[in-house]
């Protein structure tokens, strides 16, 4: 599977470059909170091979790894919107977002390729799950680890989740009100970072 750049740039890139010139506007708060631990939805899939493991290294193509993070259709529908969000963020191809020059079209061809996104997209109530589950985050939590990996998977984590709140099939669920409060919550995210 070869994946080709076939899609509209225009709307979704100026959403994505709306907000990321507003997060650029802000003033640093020094702020430690006190609960940085997220909850994990417990209906979230657990991919039975991802990367570290002796079976990833046989996976010899991109397109069969991709294959094996599919979620089963017969789990996807009885599977809570949270538990969703959280297979995305666990999702064992996340980091290849960052192989991309365009991060744009490697979440377009996410939602397109990785059934958990397909479905995602589908619920009327993934803007409201997803702006929750990134209210839950707290980038000053950052100073909680002293270990580089740790200190790196944090940070990333964040990447998956404001990529997926920038684009259309998430934001169109969004009420104005809820829009303007995702927009306040990235700015002081965006602060405390």
């Amino acid at each position: 599977m070869k994946r080709a750049k076939s899609f509209n740039h225009s709307y979704v890139g100026g959403h994505l470059s709306f907000l990321i010139f507003l997060l650029a506007c802000g003033n640093e708060e020094d702020w430690i909170p006190t609960n940085c631990e997220v909850p994990r939805a417990a209906d979230a899939y657990v991919y039975p091979i991802v990367p570290g493991m002796p079976e990833w290294e046989n996976l010899l193509t991109w397109e069969e790894r991709l294959e094996t993070c599919q979620i089963p259709a017969d789990l996807l529908e009885s599977m809570s919107t949270a538990g969703l969000i959280d297979s995305w963020r666990e999702f064992p191809l996340t980091l290849d977002l960052f192989l991309d020059n365009e991060f744009q079209f490697g979440m377009e061809f996410h939602i397109q390729n990785f059934s958990g996104l397909q479905e995602l997209s589908r619920r009327n109530d993934a803007g409201t799950e997803l702006m929750a589950r990134y209210q839950l985050m707290k980038p000053a939590c950052v100073t909680t680890y002293e270990d580089e990996m740790m200190l790196s998977s944090f940070t990333l984590d964040y990447v998956p989740i404001e990529l997926l709140l920038a684009q259309d099939i998430i934001l169109d669920k969004l009420s104005p009100a809820q829009k303007k409060t995702l927009l306040s919550e990235a700015l002081s995210k965006y602060r405390k970072r």
